[in-house]
């Protein structure tokens, strides 16, 4: 039963485990005191767990092995690199045991040295049978010709035996040449200080090295060391492994491994390296500079804790194949960031790590809001714009735009009609008018203008429509839309038809009455003249068209010849009816004078604004002739009038004198009598 991963010793369901194991657990902390062993201790060592608790672990080292022991500890809490395999002996209650040992170092969240754990196991029986090998000779020739390792049998100075691996390793033609030669000969002058030291200190176990061959070539070997009985002599038995290949590999991997530093210092994205329990244990500098976090700060923790989807903590899947997600991080002043991740397994040293690259895309999810609410925005402002607006993919012909008005025209709701063609909603004949105009502006790139087009609307029947279709050119000059404006004309088309009808039948009316009709318009510029007025005044319409009014209609007072004041002016000042005087006359084109009456009023639109004047005048020549006779015929019945009034007078008088005359006669006669 081996520890947790937070270098635990969990023997609640174990205990089994622990009465058959032979090798047994131990944790010391940084001091080197045991914190933790397991049950199985008390059976291996005799002690009991409470006699060992506390207690320094190298008490319970042999002397002669204390010394390797404190280095190798001392070794472990600095470089914090775990342990295999090391050979020592241990003073168990009632023996001493030749044990192997592993362990790990134990380290806090901030990468600090807290202990060492480890696992003992007991090869005294191993150490026995190299007892057994180093007195029967023969059995260890066998062995040592057949090992793939170079094996050097040393003491006192003096190289004792080697086998045929070591000639072929160091170049040697025999073992003569080398029997009886001091080992530091092997030793490259590099090493020779630190390899003395070794032999000097009876240091047993595995150490590395610069080695020398026989012709002066250099290498890299590793040693394990171990003392073994030879001709019943004490001797040190070298085990010698050529690991150039995997110094060069290391070398090679370390100097990749300062590019890959020297590289993603240059990068812009972020680039984390995670363990296998996703604890960051390397980031590059753009971590702080997009995040705010120091390598510092970041190391050791989980990638899941900076992660997040939406407002809660997200569960990044370890591996996921380099696949992109979207996800939101936390920044150090706690801002939220949106970025693209991806993480990929890669192997280093032989150990699988993960490889974390964070994109920043803020900016682009922030360029991406911005341009769905300005869609949004275009959507609805196309959406109520009063004319029906729809566009078009240029490849398929699918409808990708579809305005309310355009739900109102054709009475298709947009949802039915986005993804569709003209050929699911029109008849087959008006969706190839439309397919052939598309096409037709599509392949010039010019907006075309169709002044009137005929669509059938589900829902108003026939319709006709005045259309602008645009195509949208991208920087490729490719034509990526089709827009299309449509405005329904058919209201207006019939407006026209019955304005034009009632401008026909004003035109008859105009051109059958008996007197003269000009109108203009607010510039006093004439706009129409009847057939009447044509004669009176001698200008045909097409001449009379858009000339000043006072150049067509020449006015003068008929017993003065003064000219009078331009009518339409003053109507079209003033806003008034205004009824002219019948003394005055016409001078046409010809010279001809012309008696007239006219009246002149404003033409006001529907909301009383001024838009032009109407003038209606007439011939007035033989009503005046008339007149003048009548009057003659009035003078003529006056003077007889006149001088039968007299008579009548004289009569009369007369006849008062004859009364007056026959009364004196009668008076006269009476006094006569």
């Amino acid at each position: 039963m081996l520890p947790d991963e937070n270098n635990n010793l969990n023997t609640s369901d174990s205990t089994c485990f622990w009465e058959l194991a032979e090798e047994w657990f131990w944790k010391i902390d940084a001091s080197g005191l045991l914190i933790a062993v397991s049950p199985n201790a008390e059976r291996i060592t005799g002690y009991k767990i409470s006699q060992m608790i506390g207690k320094p672990l190298f008490n319970f080292v042999d002397s002669t092995q204390l010394s390797h022991y404190q280095k190798v500890f001392t070794r472990i809490s600095v470089t914090k690199k775990d342990f295999k395999e090391i050979e020592t002996i241990l003073l168990y209650k009632n023996k001493k045991a030749f044990v192997e040992i592993s362990g790990k170092a134990i380290l806090g969240s901030y990468y600090e040295f807290l202990g060492v754990s480890g696992i003992c196991r007991d090869i005294s029986k191993y150490g026995l049978l190299e007892k057994q090998i180093e007195q029967e000779r023969e059995k260890y020739m066998i062995l040592s010709q057949l090992t793939s390792e170079a094996l050097v049998i040393h003491s006192q100075g003096q190289i004792l035996e080697v086998n045929n691996t070591f000639l072929h390793m160091f170049a040697y033609h025999s073992a003569e040449e080398v029997i009886g030669k001091n080992p530091l000969v092997l030793i490259a002058p590099e090493s020779k200080d630190d390899v003395n030291k070794h032999i000097n200190s009876n240091f047993f176990g595995k150490y590395e090295f610069t080695a020398i061959t026989k012709d002066k070539k250099l290498f890299f070997v590793e040693t394990n060391i171990k003392q073994i009985k030879y001709e019943n002599k004490n001797a040190r038995l070298v085990c010698i492994r050529n690991i150039t290949k995997e110094k060069l590999a290391d070398e090679e991997l370390s100097a990749s491994e300062e590019r890959f530093r020297a590289i993603t210092a240059m990068a812009q994205d972020i680039i984390i390296l995670l363990d296998q329990k996703q604890r960051i244990v390397f980031c590059n500098p753009a971590l702080e500079n997009i995040l705010g976090y120091t390598e510092e700060e970041i190391k050791g923790i989980k990638l899941n804790k900076l992660v997040r989807h939406g407002d809660s903590q997200a569960k990044v899947v370890i591996p996921n194949s380099g696949r992109l997600i979207e996800l939101q991080i936390i920044k150090k002043d706690k801002t939220k960031i949106y970025i693209e991740l991806s993480i990929s397994p890669v192997k280093l040293k032989g150990e699988l790590y993960f490889v974390v690259i964070i994109h920043d895309i803020n900016r682009r999810k922030n360029n991406e809001q911005l341009i769905k609410d300005q869609n949004n925005y275009l959507e609805s402002l196309i959406d109520s714009l009063p004319i029906a607006v729809f566009g078009k993919n240029p490849v398929t012909r699918e409808f990708t735009i579809w305005n309310k008005k355009a739900e109102e025209l054709f009475g298709l709701e947009k949802i039915k009609v986005i993804g569709k063609s003209d050929y699911d909603f029109f008849p087959k004949k008006q969706a190839d008018y439309f397919h052939k105009v598309d096409s037709e502006v599509i392949r010039k790139r010019k907006i075309l203008d169709i002044p009137e087009e005929e669509a059938n609307s589900s829902y108003l029947g026939k319709r006709l429509l005045h259309t602008i279709k645009v195509p949208i050119v991208n920087e490729q000059n490719q034509v990526s839309s089709l827009l299309a404006i449509s405005e329904d004309i058919t209201a207006r088309r019939q407006e026209e038809e019955a304005l034009f009808f009632e401008k026909e039948y004003l035109d008859i009316t105009l051109r059958s009455i008996g007197d003269g009709v000009i109108t203009t318009d607010v510039d006093s510029k004439i706009t129409h003249i009847n057939q009447v007025g044509e004669v009176m005044t001698g200008w045909k319409e097409s001449e009379a068209q858009g000339k000043p009014f006072a150049e067509i209609f020449n006015i003068i007072k008929e017993d003065t010849g003064e000219k009078v004041s331009d009518p339409v002016r003053t109507v079209l000042t003033t806003g008034e009816t205004l009824e002219m005087a019948n003394h005055t006359q016409l001078i046409a084109k010809n010279g001809k004078k012309t008696s007239i009456a006219n009246s002149c009023a404003p033409i006001k639109d529907y909301g009383g604004k001024i838009k032009g004047a109407v003038l209606v005048f007439r011939d007035v020549t033989t009503k005046k002739l008339l007149q003048e006779k009548l009057l003659k015929q009035v003078d003529l019945l006056k003077r007889f009038k006149n001088v039968a009034i007299d008579n009548i007078l004289t009569m009369k008088q007369l006849e008062q004198e004859n009364i007056e005359l026959k009364n004196k006669l009668r008076k006269k006669n009476e006094s006569s009598i």
